[in-house]
């Protein structure tokens, strides 16, 4: 199984990662019975969040296991207030003590010490308070994505990259392992159906500091992605 160490963070994961929200859709019964078989074939980064996108639902399946696992969530907080006010619900609703990826979700600005907002250092307040351990960001600006990565202040990066992508999300994710932050490489399409997985994990194996979000509505397509787990991903980059 291929694993990889998330930029700084030091977590080390395995290059596949669940994205929980689109599970929301199934019953409670099917979302628990796909985090536990994911669980099983070896995924260990699950990404929970945002809470108002189904978070609450899927918090018993996960709090099952939760030690079995690194944990990440989302907030759209723009201030103090509303950071402290999610964060709080969430570990309520998730039945844990610590979030390990904590990621600021759509921003229309990265937070910055200093900057007015107050906002990084309500995060960093969290951290000195071990209720997260480290900081992302997770959009869909390519300038702001950027900005994230230069800043030095964040550990991990989620952003929307596939096979398909441009030539300049490339330069994203060396930019990333420039700058040790883990890259998360969420769905481009994000409500189309799973298609050629062994093609895209092998498309990601040519980027050896990110990991695949996959984004899973039915148990077929779990079934798929633990399948081409098993397999050797053979790399290519998509360039050629």
């Amino acid at each position: 199984m291929t694993t990889l160490t998330l930029g700084r963070t030091g977590l080390a994961i395995t290059k596949d990662v669940l994205d929980a929200p689109p599970l929301r859709r199934a019953s409670a019964e099917d979302a628990a019975r796909m985090i536990g078989k994911a669980l099983d074939a070896g995924i260990n980064l699950i990404d929970a969040g945002p809470r108002a996108d189904g978070e609450e639902a899927l918090a018993a399946a996960l709090a099952r296991r939760r030690k079995e696992f690194f944990l990440a969530t989302k907030t759209k907080a723009i201030n103090p207030s509303a950071f402290w006010k999610d964060l709080d619900a969430s570990l309520r609703a998730l039945n844990t003590d610590c979030i390990d990826i904590y990621q600021i979700h759509e921003p229309s600005f990265i937070p910055r010490p200093e900057d007015g907002s107050g906002l990084y250092e309500a995060m960093q307040m969290a951290q000195h308070q071990g209720k997260l351990r480290f900081l992302g960001v997770a959009c869909e600006s390519l300038v702001l994505a950027r900005e994230t990565v230069e800043s030095g202040l964040y550990d991990t990066l989620q952003f929307a990259f596939d096979r398909l992508s441009r030539e300049r999300l490339f330069e994203l994710a060396a930019c990333c392992a420039d700058n040790a932050v883990g890259f998360m490489a969420a769905n481009a399409a994000h409500d189309a159906p799973l298609t050629d997985v062994c093609a895209e994990r092998a498309f990601m194996a040519g980027f050896a500091n990110a990991a695949r979000v996959w984004s899973l509505r039915r148990a077929e397509e779990l079934d798929m992605l633990i399948d081409a787990m098993r397999r050797p991903a053979e790399s290519n980059d998509g360039r050629s």
